[in-house]
């Protein structure tokens, strides 16, 4: 899942789907609804960033056998929204961005890696 929280004018998107902040349908969902809190809140730019060990290391392969993967929003709506967001995404990097992970970090307007 994600979650927002506004810190002055700046939104924090925090990614928590452990152990490796796997982007499965809660994340997506979560990071979706992440980008529209931070526009009603009125933020100034949004930071994603990846609770625990790592960034998004990458897809959910179990979303694979099942076809979760192709449950809306989808990875590439994920990516689109961000690209869409009224306000400057950043990407806080730290660990792995595999994949998926690495797409989310490239979608973003910046990104800043520890």
């Amino acid at each position: 899942m994600a979650t927002f929280k506004l810190i002055g004018r700046v939104g924090l998107l925090k990614i928590s789907s452990p152990p490796v902040n796997a982007l499965g349908l809660a994340v997506r969902k979560g990071i979706v609804d992440g980008i529209a809190q931070a526009e009603k809140a009125g933020a100034k730019a949004l930071v994603l960033a990846g609770d625990g060990v790592t960034f998004p290391a990458g897809a959910d392969i179990a979303e694979f056998a099942t076809g979760g993967h192709r449950t809306q929003p989808t990875l590439g709506e994920v990516i689109e929204r961000l690209d869409k967001a009224s306000m400057p995404t950043v990407a806080a990097m730290h660990g792995t961005a595999l994949g998926g992970g690495l797409e989310v970090a490239l979608a973003c307007h910046w990104r800043v890696m520890s």
